[in-house]
């Protein structure tokens, strides 16, 4: 997760309750650190160590072709089994947590969000399919609870991994910023994040995302404009695109140069 970039309304948010000391931490004893953001130096004193930039390695081409040559026959095999045409595209809803998160309206926004959320994408999405992702804090006694109440025949579990599943998605939603969202954005799927959040929390974040770096759409308990987005997204046939990929193979790789010198 710390491969990727925080934004500073991550840690706005992280202090609504607690206050976290902004005191500088030692970071272990080493001399050499590898790093891959300046972000991870926030709450670290490193004035004293060499660091080495290494780039996301969830950019590398290394990554993308793994993921392109093995998770697409994964993701393709399970929308088969489900009898779904995987050239016409599909929703991903991904989960987290399902519990009181200080940043949003109340203690039960995320289990009103599930139903809502999944009510817009079947409502408007046409019939695709919605696979559900959930993340392994997710509580599935909840999640199953809410799915048998509504009992949508277009929504489906799918445990394979974010990156591949973002390959050929319509959109990639979630109800708080995750870092899956940061793999689909790289690999070029429409980013939402449709939530709820408390009016601190708005008026910390000044009305965005707690990290939007990667995300294309941050929706906050506006149904309407989830509904255009989602409409927008069966209109296009554009073929979602890797973003920044990384030549990690490359001469002048820092990576290369880091591992031919150890």
């Amino acid at each position: 997760a710390t491969s990727f970039l925080k934004n500073k309304n991550v840690i706005l948010l992280d202090n609504i309750v607690i206050k976290r000391s902004s005191k500088k931490r030692e970071l272990m004893s080493s001399k050499n650190i590898l790093y891959f953001n300046k972000n991870f130096f926030r709450d670290y004193n490193v004035s004293n160590k060499n660091t080495i930039l290494i780039k996301c390695p969830r950019t590398y081409r290394t990554w993308y072709e793994y993921i392109t040559g093995y998770g697409i026959k994964k993701v393709k095999s399970q929308l088969n089994d489900l009898h779904y045409d995987y050239d016409k595209g599909y929703f991903i809803y991904i989960l987290g947590y399902i519990g009181h998160l200080d940043f949003l309206y109340n203690k039960d926004t995320i289990e009103e969000l599930i139903p809502r959320t999944i009510k817009l994408l079947s409502q408007y999405g046409r019939g695709l399919p919605i696979l559900i992702k959930p993340h392994a804090i997710t509580d599935m006694n909840i999640l199953n609870k809410i799915l048998n109440k509504y009992n949508y025949n277009n929504v489906h579990i799918s445990y394979l991994h974010p990156a591949a599943l973002a390959i050929n998605a319509k959109l990639v939603v979630s109800n708080y910023f995750s870092v899956t969202q940061s793999d689909a954005h790289f690999f070029g799927a429409k980013t939402v994040e449709y939530t709820h959040y408390s009016k601190l929390a708005l008026e910390k974040t000044n009305g965005e995302s707690m990290n939007p770096y990667y995300i294309d759409h941050f929706i906050n308990n506006e149904p309407k404009k989830f509904q255009k987005i989602i409409e927008a997204s069966i209109k296009t046939n554009k073929t979602n695109k890797v973003r920044n990929l990384y030549e990690d193979t490359s001469k002048s790789s820092e990576v290369r140069k880091y591992l031919l010198n150890t």
